[in-house]
């Protein structure tokens, strides 16, 4: 093994790539841009759409046989978007109403509601406490929001008149509530705010990662055969273990490249945008010292996956026939890689040893700031430096068969 001859091989590759601006927009462009310009979208379309369905105007077919303690004269009052309507067939079924163009939803007054407050009155009894009862599709987001919104409005109404006969009872007004139940937030709002970072940014961080090396991969091993320069490379007198390592430095460089431009990009987008964006939420922030535990804890599982795509790569005839290769690969990096997502999920010494899953886990530790188990954070990056070693094995093994270099 020549150290002088891998760094110049090593440096030959990475030169070859950049020289392809496939290169740079996968490796710098779409991790500094896709996530500022993802969550940029999604929080205006999401804005833009809730304030539509806020707007629109929603019928309400109401059916009573009188307007039970005025509800229904207070609802009209409202300056709302809610169109009451009249129910002229009370034979039909509530599906058959909804089904109608004009009507929303169905708001049906019980029996027994204009009564409802003297009622408190009488000793209590079997009888069913009167209703009040709000049809709507909640798979509809116009209606659910709607409903929502009525049910909250109905909910205030009822208040209001339970308030105004308390008093005209000369009851207390807190009658009906002899003590409060609060819950008081302990979590700082930084903390919450790194708590809803930690749980989707190791996924989109070790996607990217993966994906910064999957182009370079394809194209030092599987590119070279298609254009027929790995042939003019290997007779150049160098050994294959010092041209393996080679490619192996280039593509781990686009890996970690591809990782730090990802982390660099969310820190501006937390450090400059976020709180413009969503005003009046959580400051959403990360620590740098946090974003450079992760991106050490990243570090092995890079070089993994840069040494198992260059010998899974090698082993293909074309380009084409190592995407297909890349596809089912990158779906066991997917599903792992959600671990961060799933509530109440901790990392012990089991878990320690199932690859991509226990460094999403601790980049999420790192990203709240949980240093608790540093010890097992020790542990699970010798666990993925012993993955990394043992995915080299395997690529200088692949580079050392002739029938794979060659294959056609």
């Amino acid at each position: 093994m020549n150290a002088r001859i891998i760094w110049v091989v090593a440096a030959k590759e990475l030169r070859d790539l950049f020289r392809d601006r496939r290169t740079i927009v996968s490796m710098i462009l779409i991790p500094i841009l896709s996530f500022p310009l993802l969550m940029s979208g999604v929080v205006w379309m999401t804005s833009k759409s809730m304030e539509k369905l806020k707007s629109a105007e929603t019928g309400v077919m109401v059916r009573a046989e009188s307007p039970a303690l005025g509800l229904l004269d207070s609802l009209r009052a409202q300056d709302g978007r809610f169109v009451y309507l009249e129910d002229v067939a009370p034979a039909l079924p509530v599906d058959s109403l909804l089904a109608r163009e004009d009507v929303d939803m169905v708001l049906e007054f019980g029996p027994g509601l204009a009564q409802a407050l003297e009622r408190l009155t009488r000793p209590a009894d079997s009888s069913a406490t009167p209703a009040l009862r709000l049809y709507f599709d909640s798979t509809d987001d116009e209606a659910k929001l709607a409903g929502e919104e009525l049910l909250a409005g109905l909910t205030a109404l009822r208040e209001a008149h339970l308030q105004g006969w308390l008093r005209q009872q000369q009851l207390r007004p807190d009658l009906g509530t002899p003590w409060s139940i609060e819950h008081i937030e302990t979590a700082p709002p930084k903390r919450q705010a790194a708590e809803l970072i930690a749980r989707f940014l190791p996924y989109l961080i070790l996607i990217l990662c993966i994906q910064g090396a999957m182009y370079p991969a394809m194209d030092l091993t599987a590119g070279e055969k298609e254009r027929s320069t790995i042939e003019t490379l290997l007779v150049n007198p160098v050994s294959r273990l010092d041209v393996v390592l080679g490619k192996y430095i280039a593509t781990s460089v686009m890996a970690l490249g591809s990782a730090v431009f990802t982390l660099g990009g969310q820190y501006a987008y937390f450090r400059f945008a976020a709180d413009r964006l969503l005003r009046g939420g959580l400051p959403l922030h990360i620590e740098p010292s946090a974003l450079g535990l992760g991106l050490l804890l990243l570090l092995p599982v890079a070089l993994t996956f840069a040494a198992v795509m260059l010998a899974v790569c090698l082993h293909a005839r074309s380009m084409k026939e190592a995407q297909s290769y890349m596809g089912p690969l990158l779906m066991l990096v997917i599903f792992p890689s959600m671990a961060s997502m799933i509530p109440g999920l901790k990392l012990n010494l089991a878990l320690a040893f199932v690859p991509v899953f226990n460094v999403t886990l601790l980049i999420r530790d790192a990203l709240l700031q949980d240093y608790s188990q540093l010890g097992l954070m020790a542990v699970v990056f010798a666990i993925n430096i012993g993955y990394a070693g043992l995915a080299l094995w395997a690529a200088v093994r692949m580079f050392q068969r002739e029938e794979v270099i060659f294959r056609s």
